[in-house]
């Protein structure tokens, strides 16, 4: 059975962004009879027979779900975005690297030093600049504000007995809405990770903050009729 959803749009919620040097993290792939996304923080985990696309087979050790589900406890999507508005995101600032000419070489990256022995005879030796050790160039961060707003880096949110990122929760209301679907299902709680049930062939795995913090945001369950 195919599934009727966006499977590129979903997985990649889940893969590592740009940049990051786990590179096998940068596209979804197989393993077993299931498909993996993942950023190492959260992760995916599909049935390849509902697929439409074929990826690449990847042996990962650190690959692990819960073979038992031992909990039903369901979230609202309605429920989730009432609580992602309530959270005031932050402006992104992002960091660059400016380069700057080094005014003691000049940018040749050498320096001359002069040695006076002691009959009196000078020297003059060149060496790499003690400065910019010999690139000609000095290089500073330099702090940017961007258009964009963002979860604080650290935002935790309570869901049922541990902390998750808020950035975590909201990839998870995204995906139930590629999925069409108005329930979360959190089938098991573990010390480090939390496993949800997108459906009976889709599976999440998110990782837990480790903290114990005094201030949080707390996700409501599902009221069972």
């Amino acid at each position: 059975m195919i599934g009727n959803f966006d499977e590129s749009a979903l997985l990649s919620l889940f893969v590592g962004k740009v940049g990051e040097i786990r590179k096998w993290t940068l596209e979804p792939f197989a393993l077993d009879e299931y498909v993996y996304a993942t950023d190492c923080f959260i992760m995916i985990r599909i049935k390849k027979e509902i697929l439409n696309k074929e990826y690449p087979h990847k042996y990962n050790p650190i690959i692990s779900f819960p073979s038992i589900p031992s909990l039903s406890i369901c979230y609202e999507i309605n429920e989730i975005g009432k609580l992602l508005k309530s959270i005031t995101k932050e402006r992104v600032i992002v960091t660059e690297e400016e380069e700057e000419l080094c005014e003691e070489c000049n940018g040749s990256g050498r320096v001359t030093y002069e040695y006076v022995d002691l009959k009196g005879i000078p020297y003059e030796v060149e060496e790499n600049c003690p400065i910019c050790e010999g690139d000609g160039f000095l290089y500073k961060e330099k702090e940017i504000e961007t258009d964009e707003f963002d979860y604080p880096q650290y935002c935790p949110v309570k869901v049922y007995g541990g902390f998750l990122n808020a950035y975590y929760v909201e990839v998870l209301q995204k995906a139930m809405s590629i999925l069409g679907i108005d329930t979360i299902t959190l089938c098991e709680d573990l010390p480090n990770m939390s496993l949800f049930r997108l459906n009976e062939n889709i599976h999440v795995a998110v990782a837990k903050l480790f903290m114990d913090s005094e201030a949080y945001y707390e996700l409501k369950e599902k009221t069972k009729v």
